[in-house]
């Protein structure tokens, strides 16, 4: 994953702005930190970046433009980030959107708990969606004897029909045309954009 963030000096606009790509690889961090202090900026124990944009796989964190950031910070969020599955990415954008607006200590910490959340992106497979959900519950563990007696379309429809979650649009597309309409009736679903539920 490679996240391009647009930095700038806040107290001196007339630097202009460098564009840094996260992570920054080992080899290239010195190189990059010396770059930064070209602009005054890049301290690695004060928020003296401003953000003008953020370009990357991972919308929520937008959030952070027109913020102040630390270099090193950003640094770990997106290796944080780069760690994760595709779904994990999902829980952290679905949290995100959720909580709102977060600073940087808000997206750090919540990199640690968003797998917590169950979040729907594929509607095709009703089991492996309670399954999932089950599984977040628990921990992340359950026994082979529990898997085996759990109806994981029973789960899956009691979480989307109990109105526990609350659906997310994000701006990208999925096709519904693999869903039985007798699983989503009842459902407004809007196949232009991706409905995350949890």
């Amino acid at each position: 994953m490679r996240i391009k963030t647009a930095l700038y000096n806040a107290d001196h606009l007339e630097y202009g702005i460098v564009t840094i790509p996260f992570p920054i690889p080992k080899d290239q961090y010195d190189s990059t930190i010396k770059m930064l202090e070209a602009f005054d900026i890049g301290d690695p124990r004060e928020r003296d970046c401003m953000v003008r944009e953020v370009l990357g796989p991972v919308p929520s964190l937008k959030c952070l433009e027109g913020t102040q950031i630390n270099v090193d910070e950003l640094d770990y969020l997106v290796k944080r980030l780069d760690s994760f599955s595709d779904d994990e990415i999902a829980q952290f954008q679905a949290m995100a959107f959720k909580l709102g607006k977060l600073n940087m200590t808000g997206l750090i910490n919540l990199t640690f708990c968003c797998q917590e959340a169950t979040v729907i992106t594929d509607f095709s497979d009703l089991e492996g969606i309670g399954r999932a959900h089950y599984m977040n519950l628990y921990g992340g563990g359950a026994s082979i004897e529990e898997l085996e007696q759990l109806d994981g379309v029973e789960t899956a429809l009691l979480l989307i029909t109990e109105n526990e979650g609350r659906t997310v649009f994000l701006l990208w597309s999925f096709s519904l045309e693999k869903i039985p309409q007798n699983e989503i009736d009842g459902f407004s679903i809007d196949g232009r954009a991706k409905n995350l539920y949890w």
